[in-house]
Order: C-alpha cells, then sequence, then structure tokens
C-alpha cells in the first residue's frame, strides 16, 4: 500500500464525482442507481422504482453521483491496505465488493425515503 496510489485513486473518485455532476449532470449516479433498481424491486416491491416522483429522479442521480465515488479509495483502502498479504484478485474482488455494497446501499437508502408518486 502505498500513499502515491491511494492518492491517484481519491483523485479518481474526485475527478467522477465532480466532473459527474458539472458536465454530466448527474450521469454516473443514474447509471449506478439504475444497476441496483433491481435489488430495490426485490426489497420493497415490484413497481416501486416506477412510483418514485419523477421530480425526485434527478437529485437522487445527482446525491448518487457525488456520495457513490466515496466507495473507490474505501474499497482501494479495503483491498490493498486490510488484505495486502492477499493475491492480487482476493484485493480486486474486495474493492469491487465495497463498491458495489456502496452502491446498493445507498439505492436502497434513496429509494425508501423518495417521495412516492400517488395511485389512482
Amino acid at each position: 500500500m502505498t500513499l502515491k496510489a491511494f492518492g491517484i485513486v481519491t483523485g479518481v473518485a474526485i475527478a467522477l464525482a465532480v466532473f459527474g455532476f458539472i458536465p454530466g449532470m448527474g450521469l454516473p449516479g443514474a447509471i449506478v442507481f439504475a444497476a441496483f433498481a433491481l435489488v430495490a424491486e426485490l426489497v420493497y416491491g415490484k413497481g416501486i422504482i416506477n412510483r418514485i416522483s419523477d421530480d425526485a429522479i434527478w437529485p437522487i442521480a445527482i446525491f448518487m453521483t457525488w456520495l457513490w465515488p466515496i466507495s473507490i479509495p474505501v474499497g482501494w483502502l479495503v483491498g490493498w491496505g486490510l488484505l495486502g498479504r492477499f493475491p492480487r484478485t482476493t484485493k480486486m474482488l474486495a474493492m469491487l465488493a465495497v463498491m458495489v455494497l456502496w452502491g446498493m446501499g445507498l439505492t436502497l437508502y434513496f429509494v425508501s425515503v423518495a417521495p412516492k408518486q400517488e395511485t389512482l
């Protein structure tokens, strides 16, 4: 585990958050949210994503764009810091697991707190 590598990983996460917000208009967050929408459907019931208010979708994507990149340096610290003696594949899978679990947790949280449309 080197400080230089951690700085690079953190820089990538910051760049993803900043450039995903300003020119990307929340697209990275929308991609992460959409990737875990099936999990939200399984947890909260079929059609829950469709019941989220239209006015809430873009703010969710913006917040996901800001919050999800935190998992990149945290995952790197878990993989290359805590599991430093393990093979490279194990380190990469640990980093990926942190990123996936963080994205899934954010999606489930935002689905649970998002305003829902009234059904007829």
